[in-house]
């Protein structure tokens, strides 16, 4: 199956975002070594994780984004909040990612320096590029977010065509 460069533009750009912006990551010890070093003999394997350890999936654990579109969409959805590719850093860089479960539709929202920006898209190519929007309620405490948003004067993209002036509004939760 063929990903349309904006979806997958979308998703790097948030992925870039996430690990790009410092914050601690999860880290593994490996198993000690035996006494005397052994020189060259494997150290050992890294320890499991922890069950739900930094989340990541798609199942709605963590969050939902429900939005409405405009014309030339014309329709309403529900979507997941996926850890993995977001990053809290309140309203000053934060990037926060919702897809479904098949991860065929993604919503990512970008907060910097107090501006929030929506994208939406799929797997067909239809999307909604970098709208700049009106938020209300924001709420951001360590690694969760919520609020509502708002957002107008988008540019469309549906099979080649362009709509300029569409919107995307909605509201979200999200929290590792």
């Amino acid at each position: 199956m063929r990903i349309p460069g904006t979806l997958v533009t979308l998703a790097v750009g948030s992925l870039l975002f996430a690990g790009c912006s410092g914050g601690p990551g999860a880290t593994q010890q490996l198993a000690a070594t035996q006494s005397g070093g052994g020189g060259g003999t494997a150290t050992g394997v890294p320890a499991a994780t922890q069950a739900g350890g930094g989340g990541g999936g798609v199942t709605g654990t963590y969050g939902k984004v429900s939005f409405q579109l405009g014309a030339p969409f014309n329709r309403s959805g529900e979507l997941d909040f996926v850890p993995v590719s977001s990053h809290f850093a309140g309203d000053q860089g934060s990037s926060l990612t919702f897809a479904s479960a098949d991860t065929s539709e993604i919503v990512v929202l970008l907060l910097t320096q107090g501006a929030m920006s929506a994208s939406w898209g799929t797997s067909t190519g239809d999307t909604i590029a970098g709208t700049q929007c009106t938020s209300s309620a924001l709420k951001f405490d360590g690694n969760s977010a919520s609020g509502s948003f708002d957002c107008s004067g988008g540019v469309a993209i549906s099979g080649g065509a362009q709509t300029v002036g569409t919107s995307i509004k909605g509201s979200f939760t999200a929290h590792n």
